[in-house]
């Protein structure tokens, strides 16, 4: 889990040098980074990681929606769905959802190839509460 995480830390960085990259080579990038995200919100991995990792997880995952929000020219909207996949599990996880918003959040667990802008407001909620 440790060089997964180490990884993804690393993705954030090199972003910097992406943007100097060709179109087809910045979509490589965001493709790569998209399948480790993915990777790293399996129920495999977040079952296997120490409390200290996941909390590493979830800072990192901040920073990454961040500088996906910033650089557009390089991630799509797509690119964003791992991260709120993660925020997802992580708020059933901790059984913070209830309701309605539990069974849309398990649909989306289910099927993570769309979410409504009411499920992203509610999740980035979640996200701001966590970090305060």
């Amino acid at each position: 889990m440790t060089a997964l995480i180490e990884k993804y830390y690393w993705m954030g960085i090199d972003v910097i040098e992406v943007k100097t990259f060709s179109s087809a080579n910045k979509g490589y990038f965001s493709f790569q980074h998209l399948v480790l995200e993915m990777m790293l919100t399996q129920d495999v991995v977040l079952e296997n990681v120490s409390e200290e990792q996941e909390k590493q997880l979830f800072l990192l995952s901040l920073e990454q929606q961040e500088i996906k929000n910033n650089n557009p020219d390089i991630f799509s909207g797509l690119n964003k769905l791992p991260t709120y996949l993660l925020y997802a599990k992580k708020m059933i996880k901790d059984k913070l959802a209830d309701g309605n918003m539990l069974n849309r959040l398990l649909n989306f667990i289910q099927t993570p190839n769309y979410i409504d802008q009411s499920t992203k407001n509610y999740l980035n909620d979640y996200v701001q509460f966590k970090t305060k």
